[in-house]
């Protein structure tokens, strides 16, 4: 069924549940009729908090942060409907395009009152608000903060990618070998962010170590992952750097090249 068919249905629908305008804002949302589900949005009796979340996100995807900040201060002015965690993650993104610390800040301070300041993911989106902001300091708190057992994956690579965002190479390495003397198995992500972090920092000699490192360790698998770059158009450090490693991540390598 087309988008406009399904406008029409849910015209002559009878009564239409919360649910059902909802589908229809996300439908025009995913379809990049931003207006039509604006239009539709304040045609709504009711909101709860995935229709505010919703055109939140869809005001961020489309690039108008400042917008999607407008419309989560209206959200919190009415006093019918609180955010939820998807709410605060997605106005903390807002705030991240925009390097909008003062409105990043009073957020943060929002999210303390709420039972959701310990969850990983904001305190994920917190680390990387404070960072694109220019708040190193105030990211690392926010790791630091949180209890070592209450750590995360997902918390250990957003410290490393802010480390990474500011070239900070040898703290990101720091915190690798921390995060694995801790017990916690890092991914593709955590690689990507290392990688970054050594290449931005010019830390060539701890970049290479780092991939024979994982490499010995398995933390690198081969099978079907394919290295897709001619040793031919590196420099004499890359070549260097691709010569003992026949299958790896291109992802990874394309970080590794990019960032030198």
């Amino acid at each position: 069924m087309r988008l406009d068919e399904a406008l029409e249905l849910f015209e002559r629908m009878p009564e239409r549940d919360m649910p059902s305008w909802n589908t229809m804002i996300t439908g025009f949302i995913q379809n990049g009729d931003l207006n039509q589900a604006w239009k539709l949005f304040i045609q709504m009796p009711q909101k709860n908090a995935i229709s505010w979340t919703t055109m939140i996100t869809g005001y961020i995807q489309d690039g108008k942060n400042e917008d999607a900040l407008m419309i989560f201060s209206k959200m919190v002015a009415d006093n019918g409907v609180k955010p939820n965690q998807g709410t605060f993650v997605s106005i903390l993104s807002a705030c991240s395009n925009l390097a909008g610390l003062c409105e990043g800040r009073q957020i943060h301070q929002m999210i303390s009152k709420t039972v959701y300041q310990e969850c990983v993911y904001l305190v994920s989106a917190l680390i990387n608000m404070y960072s694109k902001c220019g708040e190193l300091v105030s990211a690392r708190k926010m790791f630091e903060d949180g209890l070592t057992s209450h750590r995360d994956l997902i918390s250990w690579n957003g410290m490393i990618a802010a480390y990474a965002h500011h070239g900070c190479g040898i703290e990101a390495v720091n915190l690798f070998y921390e995060m694995r003397q801790l017990g916690c198995k890092p991914d593709d992500v955590t690689y990507v962010g290392l990688l970054s972090a050594c290449s931005h920092a010019g830390l060539v000699e701890e970049g290479l170590n780092l991939f024979y490192e994982l490499l010995r360790d398995g933390s690198i698998q081969g099978g079907s992952r394919r290295l897709l770059v001619s040793s031919r158009s590196l420099g004499p450090t890359h070549q260097h750097l691709i010569g003992g490693l026949f299958l790896l991540d291109v992802l990874i390598i394309t970080t590794w090249i990019s960032g030198s």
